[in-house]
């Protein structure tokens, strides 16, 4: 698993060009699709974490969890995945990319008058249909929190990282042992 830089180019056409964020499984870089020309938000495994023996395995199987079952989903609440690629030489996910800012970002402005009433409800509603949509598709998210949570210029909501989800009918072996901790404490 090679390292990631601004300027590589993933898939023969995904170029990476800055990081948006750090998480402890990777990077999520803004990014171009130079086929069709449009920005988009491409999610990378650290490959530090690949080349631990131990880790391997269970942070590929999770990361192609979440691109699949983050693929299943089409709700105007739920950031859409164009694409992923999970193979010896490249692990990533392509996603659109949102324009605007994290919750967390949002609430620690409130004090100075950011979030009004009306606009805290309309988050709550909409974080409530996006999350109905997971769960009508079987998916329990985990990891729900300010910072998986986007609000775009234009109001709408959008729930981020599906890393952590639970498939409730999955009947393969299970990815989190009981007494894991996995995901933000906080």
């Amino acid at each position: 698993m090679e390292q990631f830089a601004a300027g590589k180019v993933l898939c023969g056409r995904y170029r990476l060009d800055r990081v948006l964020g750090r998480g402890a499984m990777g990077h999520v870089w803004q990014g171009t699709d130079e086929y069709l020309e449009r920005p988009v938000a491409i999610k990378t495994v650290a490959a530090d974490l690949l080349a631990l023996p131990d880790w391997r395995r269970t942070a590929l199987a999770r990361f192609e969890r979440e691109a699949k079952t983050a693929a299943r989903l089409d709700h105007a609440n739920v950031t859409t995945v164009y694409d992923a690629a999970v193979t010896e030489e490249v692990c990533c996910l392509v996603m659109q990319l949102v324009d605007g800012t994290t919750l967390d970002n949002v609430v620690d402005c409130a004090d100075e008058g950011c979030l009004s009433v009306p606009a805290t409800v309309s988050v709550a509603v909409q974080l409530c249909s996006g999350l109905s949509a997971a769960h009508a598709a079987g998916l329990v998210h985990r990891d729900l929190k300010p910072q998986n949570v986007m609000i775009c210029t234009s109001g709408l909501v959008k729930i981020l990282d599906f890393g952590l989800v639970k498939v409730l009918a999955d009947t393969d072996p299970q990815l989190t042992m009981t007494g894991e901790t996995l995901g933000n404490v906080a």
